[in-house]
């Protein structure tokens, strides 16, 4: 059997237990089992359930370009969110909540290391200081306002927006400059 093929039979499997029972009850027997396939079968391919599950969030790419602007790359985020919301919120609230933190910061940090890139007079390691940085804070917010219930699509752009303007980037990237 192909490799790729089973991993996306154990991430389609995953997905379809994750619609019937709390993530928190998912485990690699449970995932084994509905597969009839081995634990080494299963740990040949993703090292743990968090491993799993941010392979399918990088199975769903978001995609950074070097021309977006804040607002794109924060509504980009923001979208992809709520494409799958139950799924993502559900994953938010979990034990695994770090498989999506992970992935939104290392979108974040590919995004804002690119819109970086236009400050040609800063040294590149204080460049990924600053995606760092920014994507840390970003990430951690948005997550945090998307499985609020109080906050929809728009509030969190608007209020991630709040502090993330070209202005303050640009201020950031002088104050880096001094140092």
């Amino acid at each position: 059997m192909e490799n790729s093929n089973l991993e996306s039979r154990i991430q389609d499997t995953f997905l379809k237990l994750a619609k019937k029972i709390p993530l928190e009850e998912i485990d690699v027997s449970k995932i084994c089992a509905n597969l009839k396939i081995t634990r080494q079968a299963f740990y040949y391919h993703y090292k743990n359930i968090f491993d799993l599950i941010f392979s399918i969030y990088i199975d769903k790419r978001l995609t950074a370009t070097n021309l977006a602007s804040l607002k794109e790359i924060v509504h980009d985020l923001i979208i992809f969110l709520y494409k799958d919301e139950m799924f993502n919120k559900e994953v938010a609230d979990s034990n695994v909540k770090d498989a999506l933190k992970e992935y939104c910061f290392s979108y974040l940090f590919q995004s804002f290391s690119l819109y970086l890139n236009k400050f040609n007079d800063i040294e590149v390691a204080k460049k990924r200081k600053i995606a760092k940085y920014l994507s840390n804070a970003v990430s951690e917010e948005v997550l945090e306002l998307f499985v609020d219930n109080n906050y929809d699509q728009k509030r969190i752009e608007d209020e991630i927006l709040l502090y993330l303007d070209d202005k303050i980037i640009e201020q950031i990237v002088f104050n880096f400059k001094k140092v």
